[in-house]
């Protein structure tokens, strides 16, 4: 590899922290060859973009290490390897900071939930695992729990501002 394509691929990803959203989809259209997801963010359509970037000067991925990582996939399934595993809805929820405190008015009564350090919720003196269930608390009805408290608003709107809620 050459110093000069070294030095041209360092150039053209530094240029992506310049492009706004509109650019950075173009950007991805002429480097991946079709429309960039809707939903994804400008922080990783810059990544992602990199990645296609270099995958085209440098190669991507040895089929050694592509099959290594599906093996690890499969190994983690629950149907005994046949499928790969899917992350646990636990796993892929949003993360709050410890002392987070989630407030929420409901019929005249505020109420109010703590996040404790290993992820679950104080409310009304009882911990819960997932927001949803202290939502159906209450409500009395199927709720999601970011969306009663408000979470999911802020989650889209940091996404679109390329923010993070956790600071």
């Amino acid at each position: 590899m050459t110093k000069d394509i070294e030095a041209d691929v360092a150039i053209e990803i530094g240029a992506l922290a310049s492009l706004d959203l509109r650019e950075l989809r173009e950007r991805w259209q002429d480097s991946c060859g079709n429309d960039a997801p809707r939903k994804m963010s400008p922080q990783l359509l810059r990544l992602a973009t990199a990645y296609s970037i270099q995958e085209k000067a440098f190669g991507g991925l040895s089929k050694a290490l592509r099959a290594q990582l599906e093996a690890a996939a499969f190994r983690g399934s629950k149907d005994g390897g046949t499928r790969p595993s899917k992350p646990s809805p636990r796993n892929v929820r949003f993360h709050y900071k410890p002392g987070t405190r989630l407030l929420r008015e409901w019929q005249g009564r505020t109420h109010e939930v703590i996040v404790v350090e290993d992820g679950d919720f104080l409310y009304a003196g009882a911990r819960y695992r997932s927001l949803s269930k202290i939502a159906r608390v209450i409500t009395g009805t199927q709720w999601s729990g970011p969306s009663f408290f408000g979470l999911k608003q802020a989650r889209d709107i940091a996404a679109k501002s390329d923010g993070d809620l956790d600071g």
